[in-house]
C-alpha cells in the first residue's frame, strides 16, 4: 500500500497490517467523477489539504477485508482524516486510472 503523508506518523499506526505501507511525497490528487453512496456526483475537491484515505476494495478480497480495522483505528485516531471507501469493479477501476495517468 502506498500513502503520501504531509505530516509525522505516530509509529503505533504502522503495525499490524499497516507495517507494509510505504510512504511517499504528497501530490495532488486529479479530478475524478465519483459517486456517494446514493449515487450522487461527489468530488474530492473538500477534502484538498486533509488527510484522506482513498481506499477501493471488493468483498470477495480477503486482504482488502482484512485491513478495514486499522482503517477504522486510522480513522478514529483523533486527527482530521476522511475515509472514502468504495466498492468498485476491478475493470472500472483500472479504466478510470488509466484515463488519468
Amino acid at each position: 500500500m502506498r500513502a503520501a503523508l504531509a505530516g509525522p506518523v505516530d509509529p503505533a499506526l504502522l503495525t499490524g497490517p499497516m507495517e507494509k505501507l510505504i510512504l511517499e511525497t504528497p501530490r495532488a490528487l486529479p479530478e475524478v467523477a465519483l459517486q456517494d453512496m446514493a449515487d450522487q456526483a461527489a468530488s474530492l475537491a473538500p477534502t484538498r489539504g486533509k488527510w484522506l484515505v482513498l481506499n477501493l476494495w471488493a468483498t470477495w478480497c480477503m486482504p482488502c477485508r482484512e485491513e478495514m480495522p486499522a482503517l477504522d483505528k486510522l480513522a478514529a485516531a483523533g486527527r482530521d482524516i476522511t475515509a472514502a471507501l468504495g466498492r468498485v469493479p476491478a475493470s472500472k477501476v483500472a479504466q478510470a486510472l488509466a484515463a488519468q495517468l
